[in-house]
């Protein structure tokens, strides 16, 4: 049997948030994690590519293991 998903990741300022939720709305799980950002010498602050796929993958495994 399946079941049609729908999948919203969010890369924000202070989470990374991933959502599956069915067709209609009704939430089937919710993951969520620091998102990764360096900062430089208190002047600016970045974010580095592959820290933040790391992050994003990082919320797609647990979602995946749960």
């Amino acid at each position: 049997m399946t079941i049609p998903v729908v999948f919203g990741l969010d890369v924000g300022t202070t989470e990374t948030k991933l959502l599956i939720t069915r067709p209609v709305g009704d939430e089937l799980l919710a993951v969520s994690a620091p998102t990764r950002w360096r900062v430089r010498g208190g002047a600016f602050t970045e974010a580095d590519p592959d820290g933040l796929t790391a992050g994003w993958l990082g919320v797609v495994h647990a979602a995946a293991v749960r």
